[in-house]
């Protein structure tokens, strides 16, 4: 099979993980089709894989008209038997055979006060996944909870629908909890208004711990620092911005725990890794968590600050802590990139079969 992957991503949190996961994982498994991967100039430049992954320059932005006119245009030179986007910028004009990984819905949904620039991306973008319906397009998504809201809002039956679990990276020789931590919080990942980080800062004095925030910088941190000092909770709450996955993975294993008051995911990676560098989470209840992090999770109900520090007292208990952290690592075994690559695998050779 010829596969064009769509790798402009490749740098960026989330959907860039997502993309190297996918990449790198085939490149060890499949020594047998041929990958060409869209990439921006920097990756094209210094990207090195195997014999049988071929760069293509892509230098144009995502969720532009530029990129619709001109990711119609690579693909029908290419002429691929498939092509994998990874994210829902899609291009809607092409007409062959496309499989689209949508991480979740969250884009539709608004969780603050809507601008009228913002209801008409949502508008457009409702349009515009009406077009995933066309006969050679599939969808796989992260979660069965994701595949349940896509089959209810497109109205698609369930065979279009592919749940593939993302994966994580899991070194089993990784450091337990140490002794001498600094019994701070942890929270890691972007805090648009889904994630609910609001409400983490604004109960952090009832909780009495030092909270850590780890993320890029952008207008809803800028918001967030702005309630931290109205609230007075400066000596509570760090903002570290960005940090490598070096300096990520100390934070992790430093930590008392790792808080994830989301009220809305796709599948929730960050919880599964903080897990594999044995931090307890301690996360919403709210059913896609559940589907994912089963019991390596305490989970506390919405917006219950009581329940949340109850959560918390339990882990004081170290055979508590203990347990947790171990059924978190059986946790993650049911996400080892192998079984990610093999399933996704399985998808592309289902669509190209088909007539």
């Amino acid at each position: 099979m010829k596969i064009v992957i769509d790798a402009r991503m490749w740098n960026e949190t989330g959907i860039g993980r997502y993309i190297r996961n996918l990449v790198l994982g085939l490149e060890k498994l499949d020594t047998k089709n041929e990958y060409y991967l869209l990439l921006l100039p920097d990756e094209f430049e210094n990207l090195d894989l195997g014999q049988n992954f071929h760069k293509v320059l892509a230098d144009f932005n995502w969720y532009t008209i530029k990129e619709q006119f001109r990711l119609s245009q690579l693909l029908n030179k290419l002429s691929p038997d498939l092509f994998h986007s990874p994210n829902i910028n899609f291009p809607v004009f092409y007409t062959g055979k496309m499989l689209v990984t949508i991480h979740d819905l969250i884009m539709l949904k608004t969780y603050e006060k809507m601008s009228v620039k913002r209801y008409i991306k949502i508008v457009l973008l409702n349009i515009t996944l009406q077009l995933l319906r066309k006969s050679t397009v599939k969808i796989i998504t992260v979660s069965n909870f994701v595949k349940d809201e896509i089959i209810s809002k497109l109205k698609l039956k369930s065979s279009k629908v592919t749940v593939v679990y993302n994966s994580i990276d899991f070194d089993n020789s990784r450091a337990s909890f140490p002794s001498d931590n600094e019994r701070y919080l942890i929270y890691v990942g972007n805090t648009y208004g889904h994630k609910n980080v609001r409400f983490l800062i604004e109960s952090i004095k009832q909780i009495n711990r030092k909270l850590i925030i780890v993320g890029k910088e952008d207008a809803s941190v800028i918001k967030l620092k702005d309630l931290v000092n109205k609230l007075g909770v400066d000596h509570l709450v760090v903002f570290k911005g960005y940090v490598d996955d070096t300096e990520l993975g100390t934070l992790y294993s430093n930590a008392f725990a790792f808080v994830f008051p989301t009220v809305d995911e796709g599948f929730g990676l960050p919880g599964l890794e903080a897990m594999s560098y044995r931090c307890p989470v301690v996360c919403t209840e709210i059913k896609v968590l559940q589907e994912i992090y089963k019991d390596g999770a305490l989970f506390f109900k919405q917006n219950n600050v009581a329940d949340l520090i109850e959560k918390l007292q339990s882990l004081e208990d170290i055979d508590n802590r203990d347990k947790l952290i171990k059924k978190g690592i059986e946790v993650l075994k049911q996400y080892e990139s192998n079984s990610f690559i093999k399933e996704t695998l399985k998808v592309y050779y289902e669509l190209v079969s088909y007539n």
